[in-house]
């Protein structure tokens, strides 16, 4: 299991290498605007950020047989986040993008890792407006919805 994980870290790495060059290659900014290859860097460096992460963990861990789905309902947590990621690609639309985030954000914040009410409702406030502020600095146009914002 450790050589599989060596492996993907190291194959996932060299894949978030090229997404950056990528980026790189079709222009991180024009006009003081983001370019084209601005989303593809952010999201190569995030991933030779995680691989370079699961690499070390993988190289510090010593027991072996770790299973896919650790716990009972792992499948199941699994298969309903699929599911809400679904429905809320479908509600974005209708119902507009603040809502359906902190929605969304409330129902995987309990599903995944229980927390208390208070921090998850702190937390997906916080991720809805951090997230529609970035894309409003941006200039990107997201759903409005029922609310109109």
């Amino acid at each position: 299991m450790k050589n599989r994980d060596l492996a993907s870290s190291l194959f996932w790495i060299g894949f978030g290498i090229v997404f950056c060059a990528g980026g790189l290659m079709h222009g991180l900014t024009r006009s003081g605007i983001p370019g084209p290859g601005c989303l593809p860097f952010i999201v190569g460096l995030i991933l030779v950020f995680l691989s370079l992460a699961h690499l070390f963990s993988t190289l510090m861990k010593k027991k072996e047989g770790a299973n896919l789905f650790p716990q009972r309902d792992s499948l199941r947590r699994l298969l309903v986040a699929i599911l809400a990621l679904i429905a809320y690609g479908l509600a974005l639309k209708h119902v507009g993008y603040l809502l359906t985030t902190f929605l969304f954000m409330i129902f995987v914040l309990r599903l995944i890792e229980p927390q208390r009410w208070r921090l998850t409702l702190v937390f997906a406030f916080l991720t809805a407006l951090v997230s529609w502020g970035l894309f409003m600095v941006l200039k990107v146009e997201l759903p409005r919805g029922i609310l109109g914002i």
